[in-house]
């Protein structure tokens, strides 16, 4: 009986390997979905884009089923799990609470999302997305975990207008997250600001660099400021 269930053992074990098949019947995603993204990823176009971006695609493709697996499902709370702390834009981990997901996403939203497999490479530095951006997804550059950061619903969600805890006013108004924009590309922002109010009081460019918020209301005043540039349209803060 030993000899029968060690030969068993042996060649469930050797069809996992031949297959790359999870026998896993709970897994969130389909259960052949590394071969099937090795298969799909394979292409050049998604090895010169993953090597361009630093990230698996497999492990890409793989995130974006597991979120169409919660879309699917119709699981709010799973879905909101993938988010690390808040999204830059979407509803409120505390709004979704005790809702059903037909309360946050129309029919129409869920159908969008579930049209087409994941992509194995990103929209350019923007991230990946599904359903014609309903939802962005992207790896963290720190913490190299895959997460959900903005989701776009059909919905009409009244704003929570009540901050967050931790977060800074000025003159009892709330900052918003524009008024913190992470450094561009280009890091034309970060540069007009060190030369404009920065250098003129001796502050140096690899503190301001690392540490911004150390001059905000300081050296950067919190006022209107001009644009980027005469042709510009784009303000460098939010007041």
């Amino acid at each position: 009986m030993r000899g029968s269930f060690r030969t068993l053992t042996i060649l469930l074990a050797g069809l996992v390997i031949l297959t790359g098949v999870s026998v896993d019947a709970g897994a969130e995603t389909p259960s052949n979905a590394g071969v099937e993204g090795s298969t799909v990823c394979s292409t050049e176009e998604a090895k010169r884009s993953a090597k361009s971006w630093n990230y698996n695609p497999v492990d890409a493709y793989k995130f974006g089923l597991k979120i169409q697996h919660y879309v699917e499902q119709e699981d709010l709370q799973s879905l909101f799990g993938l988010v690390q702390g808040e999204l830059s834009y979407g509803p409120r981990k505390k709004y979704i609470r005790g809702k059903l997901f037909s309360e946050i996403f129309s029919k129409t939203w869920r159908e969008t999302v579930l049209s087409e497999k994941p992509d194995c490479g990103p929209v350019g530095w923007r991230g990946f997305m599904l359903g014609n951006g309903n939802i962005w997804y992207h790896q963290d550059y720190e913490t190299r975990k895959w997460e959900i950061f903005s989701i776009n619903n059909e919905l009409n969600i009244e704003a929570d207008k009540s901050p967050l805890d931790g977060s800074w006013k000025f003159k009892e108004e709330l900052l918003t997250s524009d008024c913190f924009a992470t450094i561009w590309m280009s890091g034309d922002n970060y540069q007009y600001h060190h030369e404009n109010f920065g250098e003129k009081h001796g502050v140096d460019w690899d503190d301001f660099f690392s540490s911004p918020g150390r001059y905000i209301g300081g050296p950067i005043p919190i006022a209107p400021m001009l644009p980027l540039g005469p042709n510009s349209s784009q303000w460098m803060n939010c007041f």
